[in-house]
């Protein structure tokens, strides 16, 4: 038992090791070795699933390429393990040549072309219950996989599904903005989905306008970005601040972005006004513009200005924008004289 027990400390140390260095997909190669002294195996596929669900992207492998490896990245393949009910189950499933139900046909026909063979399939699925990917381990050499071997598997599954989900990496970044009050990530058409662990806001929607704030200024703007939203309710400042981070480039993920929601923090005494005209003056805007787009007077633009970099300590118009830009001091102008 001492001499399982390192082995599974060595296998949790590597994961921990590709976890944390958010290196590239290959690093993933590196889990064969420490995983066989767990359980003997032959032949190995970790596949995870694309960002649209569709199919599996081989992430590691273990004796499999050419044709295999075509069949099991297809549509048909992907499809086939979903009606089998093997991503539902939540346990490794023992897989025998020959003597599969017809349910998991495809997996005979992939791993077993021919001959008498062993193996062992574990669904990679999330705390939260999103499906992650498949890792399907073959056996031949040294026989049917017994029980111990399947709970053994199953209890390190949640350490490779954290290595390959790509949202493991995006609940890091969250943890970068302190007092974070909801996060959402954004995917493709910039549908917002809850970021697990996290609340759901209703600034964080599909559709929403704050959402298609942050995702065109990530377009124009560095990462991280952020800016002041009007939500009554949160006190004397009556807004949050929105924080948008751009996703890492990860081959298996659909999201793009993370937004975040988070106390506004110190408004130097900023009035809302005074927060939606320099979000128009960031933007360019001139006096006669503020005014049109606030209903205001010129000389109440003018006003505004003046007590704007009283506060801000600035000395120009200009710099009053920059340092309401460097610390987030604005409402996009997008939002001016919006209610929420």
């Amino acid at each position: 038992m001492s001499e399982l027990m390192a082995n599974a400390v060595a296998f949790a140390a590597e994961i921990n090791r590709i976890t944390c260095a958010g290196g590239p997909p290959s690093q993933l190669v590196s889990l064969w070795d420490p995983l066989r002294e767990i359980m003997p195996f032959s032949g190995a596929w970790l596949g995870v699933l694309d960002g649209g669900g569709g199919h599996y992207l081989t992430a590691a492998a273990l004796g499999h390429e050419g044709v295999t490896r075509t069949h099991i990245e297809s549509r048909g393949y992907c499809s086939d393990v979903e009606s089998s009910g093997v991503l539902r189950r939540g346990q490794p499933v023992r897989l025998r040549s020959g003597d599969l139900p017809s349910a998991y046909a495809s997996l005979d026909q992939l791993w077993w072309p021919a001959g008498e063979h062993y193996g062992l399939g574990m669904p990679l699925t999330a705390p939260d219950g999103r499906p992650i990917g498949l890792l399907v381990l073959v056996t031949d050499e040294t026989g049917d996989p017994g029980d111990p071997d399947c709970r053994l598997i199953g209890e390190i599954a949640p350490m490779i599904t954290a290595a390959v989900d790509p949202m493991t990496s995006i609940i890091g970044l969250a943890g970068l903005v302190d007092d974070a009050r909801a996060s959402a990530v954004v995917g493709p058409d910039r549908a917002v989905h809850p970021l697990p662990g996290s609340p759901a806001h209703p600034l964080l929607s599909s559709g929403g306008q704050v959402v298609a704030i942050a995702s065109d200024r990530l377009k124009t703007h560095s990462s991280p970005t952020s800016f002041l939203c009007p939500y009554p309710g949160q006190g004397a400042d009556d807004c949050v601040r929105v924080t948008a981070i751009a996703c890492p480039p990860d081959p298996y993920s659909p999201y793009a972005e993370l937004v975040i929601l988070s106390p506004a923090g110190d408004l130097h005494g900023l009035t809302r006004r005074e927060l939606e005209v320099l979000g128009l003056v960031i933007d360019g805007a001139t006096n006669r513009q503020i005014a049109a787009t606030l209903f205001i007077t010129e000389r109440t633009v003018a006003a505004h200005l003046e007590h704007i970099r009283s506060k801000l300590g600035a000395p120009t118009r200009t710099a009053a924008a920059v340092r309401s830009l460097d610390q987030a001091l604005y409402f996009p102008s997008q939002l001016a004289g919006a209610d929420a």
